[in-house]
């Protein structure tokens, strides 16, 4: 009876210790599986963010963009001297003078500096400034005739 006690405490101990492998294997596998889902949901979720980012760039470039009057033509680049007032700053004169073919204030603003070779935003009134500007000119059938 002292041997059938001990072999069916061994018994015991392997079933034991095979029960642990199966454990251990099936969390591996549940570990792997959850690391593959983890990594199809991130997946998911880049691609839907390109999607996203994707479409939004493409409905501010449609709905966003400048219109093109067909009845106007902006002609070539041209100049204006503007003298310098109390209380004006580059961004009031810039905000007063840009028309069609500027589209950025900061742009413009930077335009002006660079045609007055302005090293600073700082001006003195009394002072002229160069501005540029685009003169529209209207598109007639003669004209295109």
């Amino acid at each position: 009876t002292s041997k059938s006690r001990t072999s069916s405490k061994q018994n015991h101990r392997i079933k034991k210790s095979s029960a642990t492998v199966r454990n251990s294997a099936s969390c591996k596998v549940s570990r792997k599986s959850s690391s593959l889902g983890f990594l199809k949901s991130a997946l998911v979720a880049v691609i839907c963010m390109m999607i996203l980012i994707g479409s939004y760039m493409a409905i501010e470039t449609v709905c966003f963009s400048p219109e093109v009057n067909a009845e106007e033509c902006l002609s070539e680049l041209k100049y204006k001297v503007v003298e310098i007032q109390y209380g004006d700053t580059l961004w009031s004169i810039a905000k007063e003078n840009m028309n069609p073919g500027f589209y950025d204030i900061n742009e413009y603003i930077a335009e002006i500096k660079e045609c007055n070779q302005l090293c600073s935003d700082q001006i003195t009134r009394g002072c002229s400034l160069l501005i540029p500007y685009y003169e529209s000119t209207a598109i007639t059938k003669a004209s295109i005739q």
